[in-house]
């Protein structure tokens, strides 16, 4: 009995986000419930209540204790919460995005490249912040419809193998969990990443290129249909080998030995450096998730998108995660590799 209060009172002291420290608040709560039902079943008893009013107070107070525990230390809080934002406030609600209007195309282009250079020179002007890269790049998503009158195939192609060869000669320098942690590899990964979120934000004007192509309306069904359409380039390159996997590389500490990606042997649940201010991989973790969330979700529907997405399985859904600073807890490589 000695042992495992010590063990609580230490598990207690561990930080708020930990595991362990938050079993160890349920187990607290759990026995202060109990102790103050004892403690007021006893004081009645003593002061001359009946059974019955012993009874019911002794009840509502361990049902008032338990529920709180509940809603403070389990996901039962944020279940209600979502339900309700799904159901009531923001149920999902399926967009069509305008045809673009080619008679502002050559100022809008215009803009666009303006962003892109910016983004561009950030790959080495370190006085380029990141709360700067992440306007532009706010910008260009803004701009994808206009980009899509432009965007062909071949003109993609040409952008994604010029990538593909930087990815690859990046990869074979990772090659031992330990070169995660030189300067000059990680100055490498976010250039890369910048070139990533360029490119992936141009195969998506691709895919609305295409969509009109077939004479349909840009939405958030016919994007998540075009994106799943296996006899297409757009789901394998999106997942497996521009800005996702790129992130999912770094993130999972992996190494890349003898053409093989091998995840790391260690957890990479919690990993400090990419939720730190001024580090290389928090800035990269802010570009990932400034896609995520304003060049994808937002961008095509949100909540109804990722409706239509499941429609094809969870693949999707789960490689394309935020990595929250306040969950501080992200999922690599959550499943076998996407196809």
């Amino acid at each position: 009995m000695i042992s495992f209060f010590k063990t609580l009172r230490r598990d207690l002291k561990r930080p708020s986000d930990d595991d362990r420290h938050i079993l160890a608040r349920k187990k607290a709560f759990a026995i202060g419930a109990t102790a103050l039902g004892l403690l007021v079943a006893t004081s009645m008893a003593v002061s001359g209540y009946a059974f019955m009013s012993i009874a019911y107070y002794s009840l509502m107070t361990f049902t008032g204790f338990f529920a709180t525990t509940f809603l403070l230390f389990t996901n039962v809080r944020n279940i209600i919460g979502q339900w309700i934002d799904d159901h009531i406030i923001n149920p999902p609600r399926p967009i069509t995005l305008p045809n673009p209007n080619r008679r502002e195309l050559g100022s809008k282009t215009t803009q666009y490249n303006e962003s892109v250079n910016i983004l561009k020179r950030a790959k080495t002007d370190t006085s380029i912040t990141i709360g700067q890269i992440k306007a532009e790049l706010k910008k260009i998503f803004a701009l994808r419809s206009f980009t899509s009158l432009n965007m062909t195939q071949d003109k993609f192609d040409k952008l994604w193998q010029s990538f593909e060869k930087d990815y690859k000669k990046f990869k074979t320098n990772i090659t031992n969990e330990s070169d995660w942690k030189k300067q000059e590899n990680l100055i490498t990964l976010k250039k890369l990443a910048i070139d990533a979120v360029i490119l992936t934000d141009q195969l998506f004007a691709l895919l609305e290129s295409d969509i009109r192509n077939d004479k349909k309306d840009v939405g958030t069904e016919t994007v998540a249909q075009k994106l799943n359409d296996q006899s297409k380039i757009y789901r394998r390159i999106f997942l497996n080998n521009a800005l996702i996997d790129l992130y999912h590389f770094a993130r999972g500490i992996a190494v890349y030995q003898h053409t093989l990606t091998i995840k790391s042997e260690h957890s990479t649940e919690y990993l400090p450096e990419f939720y730190q201010e001024t580090t290389k991989q928090n800035d990269i973790r802010k570009i990932y998730n400034t896609f995520i969330k304003h060049g994808f979700y937002l961008q095509y529907g949100t909540k109804a998108f990722r409706e239509q997405l499941n429609n094809y399985g969870n693949v999707c859904n789960l490689w394309t995660q935020k990595d929250s600073k306040k969950k501080r807890k992200f999922s690599v490589y959550p499943s076998s590799r996407p196809n």
